[in-house]
């Protein structure tokens, strides 16, 4: 009950963007509103870290090339999808080098 409580309130704290999309999620089989629980606030959170993708990006096209495929093929020979291909690289460290914040670009917010 107390974990209900405290999605309710962070739902409700969020910016209004990500509180309309999470109070509109619903079950996919049932139609119904999904119960949010606590660990689905921390699933999210994990899932948005940025994470350094550049050399992992690299070698996959590199894998790519030798196969004769383009990026995208090469992540379905291997059977894994962007979304899948993107958790597997790590996460930025927060006492990272400034440096290592280059492969994100300007304009990085």
């Amino acid at each position: 009950m107390e974990e209900e409580r405290v999605c309710e309130v962070a739902a409700t704290t969020t910016s209004g963007t990500v509180a309309s999309h999470i109070s509109s999620i619903t079950h996919l089989k049932t139609g119904r509103r999904a119960k949010l629980t606590l660990k689905h606030f921390h699933t999210w959170t994990e899932k948005c870290r940025v994470r350094k993708v550049q050399q992992k990006y690299e070698e996959l096209a590199q894998d790519a090339e030798a196969q004769g495929r383009t990026v995208e093929q090469e992540l379905e020979a291997q059977g894994i999808g962007f979304a899948e291909f993107n958790e597997s690289c790590p996460q930025f460290d927060l006492w990272c080098p400034l440096e290592d914040l280059a492969e994100l670009g300007s304009g990085f917010v």
